[in-house]
């Protein structure tokens, strides 16, 4: 499928394996920094407002499920492409379980 004359899913790069590893970095460097700041002004951390915010009994459930639909997109989702496109590519199950070595 295509969207404006480009593939609607990209294929993995090679040199970069997990590419979701640089928006978590990014994100645990905003979230290390900013509660660095929050600790030497005595201001609330970013982790102890996200516990007040779990705690409540409407926004926690949409805050939680938010945190993990990222965490997905991020760590889980290309990998569950290409492997969804190498068993749609693969031409039996010997060859999805035959270690390469052994495939003739």
């Amino acid at each position: 499928m295509t969207v404006f004359s480009r593939p609607l899913l990209r294929r993995a790069d090679p040199q970069y394996p997990f590419p979701g590893l640089y928006g978590w970095l990014a994100t645990a460097t905003v979230v290390v920094g900013f509660d660095l700041w929050a600790a030497r002004t005595r201001r609330p951390t970013m982790s102890r407002t996200l516990g007040h915010y779990l705690s409540q009994p409407i926004l926690g459930p949409v805050l939680a499920g938010s945190w993990a639909g990222l965490a997905y997109h991020l760590l889980v989702e290309e990998r569950l492409v290409a492997l969804d496109r190498a068993l749609i590519n693969a031409r039996s199950v010997a060859e999805i379980t035959t270690p390469p070595s052994e495939v003739q």
